[in-house]
């Protein structure tokens, strides 16, 4: 799978991000883009191939030193070692509108602050350039909030929430009080921050 995934093309809704401006807006095709795939673990498999375009994928991890260790271990030769970097502390390892595209694949839920992850995203994305999040609906509660899973994403009313039950999220056996689960309306914490327009 790995060989396989050096020549293959990232996918078709990634591609048409990078076409597209903000607004939908068809773009000239770009000469080069730079990728950054987000919480990819010890390898990015969004691809690294779009037709006449020189794609870069920065495979970012908090877990990068110890992948990469895995990878050389396994003589895994790929065209970019992991970067390690915390997803709430971008700035920190790359510069400010840095990248073309930022794919995020489940993996905000296991943030310690999914609103602070996606706004350092933000930072370090270009103006008018996507961030793109993919995640399962509901992964902590999925999972028992076992592991890594200590945040909840689901569309509410069409609008992204962030949403986490306190205690469950800390080990504990019984959920907290109906009412107090931490939750997050994501573009109005981005609004107050000034990072996206409201709409």
């Amino acid at each position: 799978r790995v060989a396989e995934n050096l020549d293959s093309p990232l996918p078709d809704s990634l591609q048409e991000l990078l076409l597209r401006d903000v607004r939908g807006q068809a773009i000239p095709r770009p000469k080069s883009a730079k990728v950054m795939d987000l919480g990819c673990g010890a390898v990015s498999f969004i691809g690294y191939k779009m037709h006449g375009v020189d794609v870069q994928v920065v495979p970012a991890d908090p877990l990068a030193c110890e992948y990469n260790r895995m990878r050389q271990e396994l003589f895994l030769n790929l065209p970019n070692p992991a970067v390690p970097a915390e997803s709430e502390d971008l700035t920190k390892a790359f510069d400010l509108d840095s990248f073309d595209l930022i794919h995020c694949r489940n993996s905000l839920d296991h943030s310690h602050d999914p609103i602070q992850a996606v706004k350092e995203m933000l930072r370090v994305v270009k103006p008018g350039k996507a961030v793109f999040l993919l995640h399962v609906r509901n992964e902590a509660v999925n999972n028992g909030y076992a592991g890594l899973h200590r945040w909840n994403l689901e569309l509410r009313n069409g609008r992204l929430v962030i949403w986490q039950d306190p205690r469950l999220a800390m080990g504990h056996v019984t959920p907290s009080p109906p009412g107090t689960e931490v939750e997050i309306d994501v573009e109005n914490a981005l609004v107050k921050e000034g990072l996206v327009s409201p709409g």
